[in-house]
């Protein structure tokens, strides 16, 4: 603004210099011309006289008066000559005037450019260092989401471990279990031919008890296998919700990670576009 209001008034003054000059010169100028025509008639009338013969004309002598205006006749000339080079170098100093307020304005123009290609560049510089935090903050989740994955795996290793030695255990428990059951009725009818009713009641009741004892490993093993197998499942669904999560915390990496190449790339290009102005 201060600029526009300086090349205004500088303008101005050129111009009103430039109407005075012309006006001082067309004043000159009608003078010169008033003192050529002065110096045209006193030459005109010193080789038309006649000699005292008549047979020739000669050079007649300039009174002192003439001979004043025709210096001054020749002063004017001369200064004629010298303002008519200085109204040139005025007409080349004006072109070279204007020349460079155009190229001031440009410049202008341009510095203007590159100052609100500079706040940009700053608004995407710190939309990066924004992205460059959500970056470092997805960074962190996904390692911390990855240990727990890790651990649940390896708690499931375990948990998988414990379900097959029950498993193995119950097994054994039903194999010694039938064993007892065909041991017990073989020994029953033998145990009646040798010892009587008092044998086979004592031996009914220790039967009984084994098998109550049997059946309550076995159903404390039973129930132990179904809280293995519920927590197994459970820490197969956390297992389950943390990879989908990685997964998600993954593709937003991906994306944060894309939108900071391409930011780079554009804050490069601008780089090199401000260089190129600059320079």
């Amino acid at each position: 603004m201060e600029y526009d209001i300086l090349a205004a008034r500088r303008r101005t003054m050129a111009a009103a210099a430039q109407r005075s000059a012309a006006h001082a010169l067309a004043n000159v100028s009608d003078k010169s011309e008033n003192m050529q025509k002065l110096l045209a008639a006193i030459t005109q009338k010193q080789t038309a006289a006649p000699d005292a013969f008549g047979t020739g004309r000669h050079e007649q002598k300039y009174s002192p008066l003439e001979q004043q205006f025709v210096e001054l006749a020749r002063i004017s000339t001369a200064k004629d000559s010298i303002i008519e080079q200085q109204r040139a170098d005025i007409k080349l100093a004006n072109e070279t005037l204007e020349q460079k307020e155009r190229s001031l304005r440009n410049m202008q123009e341009d510095l203007s450019k590159m100052m609100k290609s500079f706040s940009a560049k700053e608004e995407e510089l710190s939309l990066m260092r924004s992205l460059g935090k959500d970056q470092a903050f997805v960074c962190d989740k996904m390692d911390e989401l990855t240990k727990k994955l890790v651990e649940s795996e390896k708690i499931i290793a375990a948990q998988r471990k414990e379900i097959e030695f029950l498993v193995r255990k119950i097994a054994k428990l039903d194999d010694d279990r039938i064993l007892a059951q065909k041991l017990g009725t073989s020994s029953e009818s033998a145990t009646e031919s040798t010892t009587g009713p008092l044998g086979l009641y004592w031996e009914r009741e220790w039967t009984q008890a084994d098998q109550k004892e049997g059946e309550m490993s076995y159903v404390e093993l039973m129930d132990a296998l179904g809280r293995a197998r519920a927590r197994n499942e459970m820490l197969e669904n956390e297992a389950i919700m943390a990879d989908e999560k990685y997964q998600q915390l993954n593709e937003v990496y991906a994306a944060v990670v894309a939108e900071n190449t391409k930011l780079m790339a554009r804050l490069g290009c601008s780089k090199l576009q401000f260089m190129h102005i600059r320079n």
